[in-house]
């Protein structure tokens, strides 16, 4: 039998605080929290300390989270499972507790000699299991959480192999977590995600998707695992370094998750260096240039023996570099651009072409933005934002140049068997251009001048299918090039 004696002990034990820690976060002097530990000077409501002193052991420091979730689940077993969800009415059974200084007994057989045979090999440690799916969303809540409570930069380490229906069977919470993801570069924690890409080409394409626009704006350490088999098991570790960890696994089905979020040092000792395993098992997942290496990534793309397939070419609206020679040399003539930035707009738009090219006898799908298009069309002028930002030099022509470089597309469009555009309804975040399991290459001048380019086959399939799905949800109809054509001319001709 152990003996408690006091409330305030007991917590101080479960939740491996100390005195000390207390007296400093309230600006006491220890002694007196030694009194209201050992019962010498009980606790009582009227104190003016208890409420500072609830107010800590709910929200301390880095554990915060994990405190709360403790206190939380025993006040509610302490009130016969009484709904303690309202902070209110945990604060009143917190203070109540801490008051009662009644000698608390815990019945654990052997407690002291197991102790110190614990203490010869290891040592005890707090962690709190979560199950299910809704278990795994609340363990990465509270796990960012935390992260969100450090005043300093945090380095998080991010691995999943196991499958992400969690996530992404709820699109309320694969909001929710790219919020977490944003937040966090935000604040300035630094962010390292290792991808399992040996899974189905939906779900990663549903996940990195909504990754590419922050993957473009800030910097993430992104790696891929080269392996291509299935595995006996599969797991997912995320890691506040030196704070705090979570580990899970999957059960005997999709739902039957296991999760374990601890804090302890020897677990977080052991579960970084699994991840530095797996980081050595790993290779870049992608390069990253900046705009002024633009011209070389294409010139690096043409020069790649790289074997032709269908490509999908996604924009708001068309760029320049789709416009026909003869009309792209007539904006370099419009603008008065420098013969320089003139020659670097040159050099872009011929390896641009030239990757076009090469997929003549392959089908090239172009996906622009209607809500977009209708909207700039209804203004006197237009600019070549990617060619303006690429030559530091705004591009901008009469409205109805580039109501002749839509004309033009179309009259493309009609006479190809190989090209084909769609207008979508849906938003589109970023530019790029992607060659079925060949390359991927992105990017979103507005926002940002990096340009990402990447290999890997299976999340080239993946993206190509988030787009190929994006196409096959515009109607056939308005794909029709003499439909199109009509559309277009609506748009244009609406004022």
């Amino acid at each position: 039998m152990q003996n408690y004696k006091s409330s305030l002990e007991f917590i101080m034990d479960r939740l491996d605080i100390t005195g000390k820690e207390i007296a400093e976060a309230l600006g006491l002097d220890e002694s007196l929290v030694s009194k209201w530990k050992n019962n010498t000077r009980p606790l009582h409501l009227r104190s003016p300390h208890l409420p500072n002193l609830v107010a800590f052991l709910l929200c301390g420091d880095q554990k915060n989270y994990l405190r709360y979730h403790f206190l939380k689940k025993f006040l509610e077993e302490h009130n016969y499972g009484q709904d303690l969800s309202e902070n209110h009415n945990l604060n009143a059974e917190l203070s109540a507790f801490l008051t009662s200084n009644a000698p608390i007994f815990e019945s654990i057989e052997n407690q002291k000699i197991h102790n110190e045979q614990l203490n010869k090999t290891g040592q005890k440690a707090s962690m709190y299991i979560f199950k299910g799916n809704q278990g795994r969303q609340v363990a990465i809540s509270d796990f960012f959480n935390t992260l969100f409570n450090e005043a300093l930069p945090q380095e998080v380490y991010i691995v999943t192999q196991e499958d992400i229906s969690w996530m992404i069977g709820d699109e309320r919470y694969l909001r929710k977590w790219i919020q977490y993801i944003s937040a966090t570069i935000e604040k300035g924690h630094k962010l390292t995600v290792i991808y399992w890409v040996d899974r189905p080409i939906d779900e990663l394409g549903i996940i990195f998707n909504l990754y590419l626009p922050l993957y473009l704006k800030n910097e993430i350490k992104t790696f891929f695992i080269p392996k291509y088999t299935d595995l006996y098991f599969k797991c997912s570790l995320y890691l506040i370094k030196d704070k705090v960890g979570l580990w899970g696994m999957e059960g005997t089905n999709r739902n039957d998750r296991h999760t374990m979020l601890f804090w302890d040092t020897l677990s977080l000792n052991h579960y970084q260096n699994i991840y530095e395993n797996f980081i050595r098992s790993s290779k870049n997942l992608m390069s990253s240039f900046t705009k002024e290496e633009y011209p070389a990534i294409l010139k690096e793309i043409g020069t790649k023996n790289i074997s032709t397939s269908n490509s999908i070419f996604v924009s708001k609206v068309p760029t320049f570099t789709t416009l026909p020679e003869e009309l792209f040399y007539e904006v370099i003539n419009i603008s008065e651009i420098p013969k320089s930035k003139a020659n670097l707009a040159k050099s872009i738009y011929q390896e641009s072409s030239l990757l076009i090219q090469k997929n003549n006898d392959f089908l090239l799908r172009m996906i622009f933005c209607k809500k977009e298009l209708s909207r700039l069309l209804k203004k006197s002028t237009f600019t070549y934002k990617d060619l303006s930002l690429m030559i530091d030099q705004e591009v901008t022509v009469p409205i109805e140049f580039f109501r002749r470089h839509l004309l033009t597309l179309i009259s493309r469009f009609e006479s190809s068997s190989t090209l084909k555009i769609g207008l979508t309804e849906k938003p589109l975040d970023i530019d790029l251009f992607i060659q079925d399991e060949t390359f991927f290459l992105g990017w979103n001048f507005e926002e940002s001048d990096k340009v990402l380019l990447f290999y890997e086959h299976n999340l080239n399939r993946s993206i190509y299918y988030h787009y190929d799905q994006i196409w096959k949800s515009i109607p056939s109809f308005e794909k029709d090039p003499y439909f199109f054509r009509e559309k277009l001319e609506k748009l244009m001709n609406d004022e």
